[in-house]
C-alpha cells in the first residue's frame, strides 16, 4: 500500500489539453475507483483555465483569489527552478514554451480542488 497523504494532480484538462497530463487524471481516477489510493490521502487537482486567464500571468490573481478557495503561490526562488528545470529539456524549450515561462498564470499561482471518490466518479461519467 502506498503511504501518500497528499497528492497534487493534474485536472482532466490537462492544464493545456495535453494528453499526457490528462493520462495522469485518470490514473489517479482509477487508483480511486480501485481502491488503492490511501484512504486518509488528500487529492487535489491542478485547474485547468481558459487560454486568456493562463497567460495574464499575475494579472491572474484577482480572479484566482475570487474563483478558488485553495492557492499555491510560487516564490521567486520556484519559479526559477521551474525555469532551469524546462531549460535542461532543450526539445521543450520551443518558441511558446518560452512565452509560457514568462507570461503563464502557472509561473506565479496555481489553484486547486480537492476531490473525493464521489467526485471521480462524477468525472469519469461526463466521459462516457
Amino acid at each position: 500500500m502506498l503511504d501518500v497523504d497528499t497528492l497534487v494532480t493534474f485536472d482532466r484538462g490537462g492544464v493545456s489539453s495535453h494528453v499526457n497530463h490528462s493520462a495522469v487524471f485518470y490514473a489517479v481516477a482509477y487508483m480511486f475507483v480501485e481502491k488503492i489510493m490511501p484512504t486518509r490521502c488528500t487529492v487535489y487537482t491542478l485547474d485547468s483555465v481558459n487560454i486568456l486567464r493562463k497567460y495574464l500571468g499575475f494579472f491572474d490573481l484577482p480572479l484566482s483569489f475570487v474563483l478558488s478557495s485553495k492557492r499555491y503561490f510560487l516564490r521567486w526562488t520556484e519559479s526559477r527552478r521551474v525555469v532551469r528545470a524546462m531549460k535542461r529539456h532543450k526539445s521543450q524549450m520551443v518558441w511558446f514554451r518560452h512565452l509560457y515561462v514568462c507570461f503563464s498564470r502557472y509561473m506565479v499561482i496555481n489553484t486547486l480542488r480537492r476531490i473525493s471518490l464521489t467526485d471521480i466518479e462524477l468525472e469519469l461519467e461526463v466521459d462516457d
